[in-house]
């Protein structure tokens, strides 16, 4: 049951960093994925959130010896803001600390690339492959920097990953026709659908009211999120019933996890006793949060992602980086990039496709000189080289 928090804010002053040193089974401590963002210029230490009280827990590490007694611990995100996923990150170092039987569910993979993600994290693909194959770019699109720190430490210590959404085929279908426009085929790839809580029903109904155009069918886009809520609920209950000595650390939207009506309602129908906390960050004060939207709360300054390079053109998302558009005074244009090239190394450092161009711009910063070899097309009249490439090497400042 959820317990109604007494509103105290405390100060965590020596910062998560230093939290890393107490409470670990390891004989030596594992590295934190904090240290590691740090490398990155993504966040400067020691980073200090402040917490809200979640039960006699006045400090983080308070917080942490709390937490011990929940087997899920769940995370409400804003996608795109830093301070949530360095939150995560170190959560889940902390909790590979108190246990090694541990699982990570997260709302950014799907599930049918759950073998690409295994892949991974046994260290068969590279980080690029990882991106690729999951079609990351296309399928989630927010900056995979944000998500670094937990993958990477994930991946170092062999934690599973687990993607729990959703195809966004299937839920792309809905939202446009509806449920029961889906075949037997699609329709046997996901769980049972239940009607929403209706106090969750209601805020879905003024969100969407407020978001949606005028023609389309509130009803559609409801089925449709109760479609990512149910399947990630299954997806998670499926490994916790599986493991039954293990602990997971979900994480998902905001709007898939307060009032524990969505994802976590889903679980509950599934794990009636399922132990758990809910945890998020707030903007702003505490008072502009209602406290019984989530079992605990944290308080940090705005972190934003640094800047990185661009080329300033659309490439292709799948097979080669192949740029598809060029943006007006672009570097691009400057440099004479033209539509159908495709870069094939960037930095003389190998670009296979998309994702790896990306991985090799996140290192970069605005107003860098980079080095590009291009594919061209050969465009001559000569018939003997009709079907040649042109290989062209050429130095850009990026945007």
């Amino acid at each position: 049951m959820t317990t109604r928090l007494k509103p105290l804010v405390t100060s965590i002053l020596a910062g998560l960093l230093l939290t890393i040193s107490g409470g670990s089974m390891a004989d030596t401590p594992l590295s934190s994925p904090l240290e590691q963002a740090a490398q990155q210029n993504l966040v400067t230490l020691p980073f200090n959130p402040e917490v809200v009280d979640f039960s006699q827990a006045d400090d983080w590490q308070g917080l942490i010896t709390h937490l011990t007694d929940y087997k899920v611990i769940f995370h409400g995100e804003i996608h795109n803001r830093l301070s949530d996923h360095l939150i995560q990150a170190e959560l889940l170092h902390l909790m590979h600390q108190q246990t090694s039987e541990l699982a990570v569910g997260v709302e950014w993979f799907q599930a049918p690339f759950q073998a690409w993600v295994d892949g991974y994290i046994a260290g068969h693909l590279d980080e690029g492959e990882l991106l690729q194959r999951t079609e990351y770019f296309t399928r989630w699109r927010y900056d995979w920097r944000l998500l670094q720190p937990l993958m990477h430490y994930a991946r170092d210590h062999q934690i599973r990953i687990l993607a729990l959404n959703a195809p966004a085929e299937l839920t792309r279908q809905i939202a446009r026709e509806g449920l029961e426009s889906l075949s037997h085929e699609q329709r046997i790839q996901l769980p049972k659908i239940h009607p929403p809580h209706p106090e969750h029903e209601q805020r879905l109904k003024a969100f969407f009211g407020q978001n949606l155009a005028e023609h389309a069918n509130t009803d559609n886009f409801i089925h449709a999120q109760r479609t990512w809520d149910e399947t990630m609920a299954t997806n998670a209950a499926a490994w916790l019933r599986a493991n039954p000595n293990a602990r997971m650390l979900v994480i998902a939207g905001q709007f898939h996890l307060d009032y524990q009506q969505a994802i976590i309602g889903d679980m509950l129908r599934q794990l009636p006793n399922l132990a758990r906390q809910t945890l998020s960050l707030a903007n702003g004060s505490f008072e502009e949060w209602q406290s019984d939207r989530f079992d605990g709360f944290l308080l940090t300054d705005e972190l934003v992602l640094p800047a990185h390079g661009r080329i300033g053109s659309h490439i292709t998302p799948q097979g080669q980086a192949c740029l598809r558009e060029i943006i007006a005074n672009s570097a691009a244009d400057w440099a004479g990039l033209q539509v159908g090239d495709c870069i094939v190394a960037f930095n003389h450092q190998p670009i296979r496709h998309f994702s790896d161009l990306m991985l090799a711009l996140y290192e970069t910063l605005p107003d860098q000189r980079v080095m590009v070899t291009l594919h061209r097309n050969n465009t001559s009249n000569q018939a003997d080289r009709a079907d040649e490439v042109d290989v062209i090497e050429l130095e850009l400042t990026l945007d």
